[in-house]
């Protein structure tokens, strides 16, 4: 069995989607829609992939409950849902507050994300 990480194909964010759902105006500009969901993501040279949870939800980002994964790192993102096509994209960790230490809260133990667009996927090989 194959662990790469499976190419983007699809060119429009989850955020694009589930955020349209949203009707809060956020202060950065962009949508956000509020879910938990279970997330499979790929560090950039690791073949291995880890098990998260995307919420927090915009067309430009999002945050995972994942440990181990710092600040400048790319990721591969895909989501799966029950009777639909899986959506994958690309997405840079802004920041990152994943242990004791540096999470202010519990509950933002994880990943800031801002998803990569389809020109900076195709500027850079994965």
């Amino acid at each position: 069995m194959n662990n790469d990480p499976p190419p983007t194909h699809d060119l429009r964010s989850w955020g694009q989607i589930l955020a349209s759902l949203d009707k809060q105006a956020e202060r950065r500009g962009a949508r956000r829609h509020d879910r938990r969901e279970a997330v499979r993501f790929w560090i950039q040279g690791d073949s291995q992939p880890h098990l998260g949870y995307l919420r927090d939800i915009s067309a430009t980002g999002a945050f995972v409950e994942a440990d181990g994964v710092s600040q400048g790192t790319r990721i591969r993102l895909e989501l799966e849902k029950t009777g639909a096509p899986s959506r994958r994209t690309d997405a840079l960790v802004m920041w990152s507050h994943t242990d004791d230490g540096g999470a202010p809260h519990p509950e933002l133990r994880g990943v800031g994300l801002r998803f990569l667009t389809a020109g900076e996927q195709r500027e850079s090989r994965w």
